[in-house]
């Protein structure tokens, strides 16, 4: 058994666990470590003092502390959520303690944003010596190299893990009488797009652009578009060109919202998701709406195929197509494609015995890993 930390940044400003990939991946690493029989504490590196309700940790058992507290006890310690000092990893690995960087989000192209566009800063470079830098397969073809580079360390990839926890809690505390799951039902489908916009990896534009496809051909299929995250992109003028620009948008089928629960948007609003990414197959939001039975028609060649809906790349004529194939055909498709998204969820699950098993060597290999930082 190791004693192992695990970074969070719980905020001041508090904030939805919808809203907040970095936590959920931290929530469902504490699962898997503690699973495979290891002392896990969850460190708190942000501004705030307690999670937020939003975050929905209630009952999950994990409990905060500050890294002064424990740093003497820590045989591992993961920077996950919060950034640490290099001062607290040079102090855990003099005792012979290893320390990872666990990276779940693109930091490449994030970094470059931030430069070029003269965003506010991040995470930085700090001169922190780590031993590896763990990730997952998305995130390889932009990243590893750029981590390798700056880390002076070596990348390993591990497999992607997700839980229900978050959903299936949100699916139990529905109101106004809704039900989280897809229900099969004739007539014309209702479509969400959930990208959050924030940076070029996943934008709503080429899911309009699928769903504006799919309209052209067979308007009769296509019922309200809503396209969440986005009432804040209404007013950009070349944003609102391009939607002016479409059939959707000429015939009133579509509109810009804000962020909503998932789950709860789902149930309510949406029959069929459609979404987009470019360097970012993996993705919650996906296990979620797989979770509640819904067609996905996506671009991700990550996820196995006969999982959701596949189109190719930037393919919009394609994802129109796909997505007009899904509104005439799948209810009569839904029990096969219910059966074949939860085998594949089962795989991803952090408690699967094949993901405990990856960490577990991840980490007998971390062991062995000299102290002595790589002249990478």
């Amino acid at each position: 058994m190791l004693t192992i930390g695990v970074t969070f940044f719980l905020r001041k400003e508090g904030g939805s666990i919808w809203a907040n990939g970095a936590v959920q991946n931290c929530v469902f690493l504490v699962q898997l470590l503690r699973a495979a029989g290891h002392r896990v504490f969850a460190i708190n590196g942000g501004d705030g003092v307690a999670p937020d309700p939003a975050l929905m940790l209630a009952g999950t058992e994990i409990e905060f502390v500050p890294l002064p507290d424990v740093v003497d006890e820590i045989d591992v310690l993961i920077e996950a959520g919060a950034q640490v000092s290099a001062e607290h990893v040079a102090r855990v690995r003099a005792r012979g303690g290893r320390a990872v960087a666990y990276r779940f989000g693109n930091a490449y192209v994030i970094d470059a944003e931030r430069v070029i566009h003269g965003k506010p800063a991040g995470s930085i470079f700090n001169g922190t010596v780590f031993d590896e830098v763990w990730t997952n397969q998305q995130h390889v073809s932009t990243c590893a190299s750029y981590w390798e580079t700056l880390y002076r360390a070596p990348v390993r990839v591990l497999p992607h893990i997700w839980e229900p926890l978050f959903v299936d809690a949100a699916a139990r505390e529905m109101t106004e009488g809704l039900v989280f799951g897809y229900q099969p039902r004739p007539g014309p489908k209702r479509i969400g797009i959930f990208e959050p916009n924030i940076n070029i990896i996943k934008t709503s534009i080429l899911p309009m652009c699928v769903v504006e496809r799919a309209f052209r051909r067979r308007p009769d299929l296509v019922g309200d578009v809503m396209v969440f995250n986005a009432d804040h992109l209404k007013e950009h003028v070349t944003f609102n060109h391009f939607a002016a620009s479409l059939d959707l948008q000429k015939a009133r089928r579509i509109s810009f919202e804000p962020r909503l629960k998932t789950p709860y948007a789902l149930a309510k609003y949406c029959d069929v998701m459609v979404a987009h990414q470019w360097e970012n197959g993996l993705n919650y939001a996906y296990y979620d709406a797989l979770r509640g039975g819904y067609p996905l028609v996506h671009n991700s060649d990550l996820l196995p195929k006969g999982v959701g809906y596949h189109y190719s790349g930037f393919d919009a004529r394609e994802g129109g197509d796909v997505l007009a194939a899904v509104l005439a055909t799948h209810d009569g498709l839904h029990d096969d494609y219910q059966r074949a998204t939860a085998d594949f969820l089962a795989t991803v699950r952090a408690t699967a015995p094949t993901n405990i098993e990856a960490h577990e060597r991840a980490l007998a290999g971390l062991r062995g890993t000299a102290i002595a930082p790589s002249s990478r």
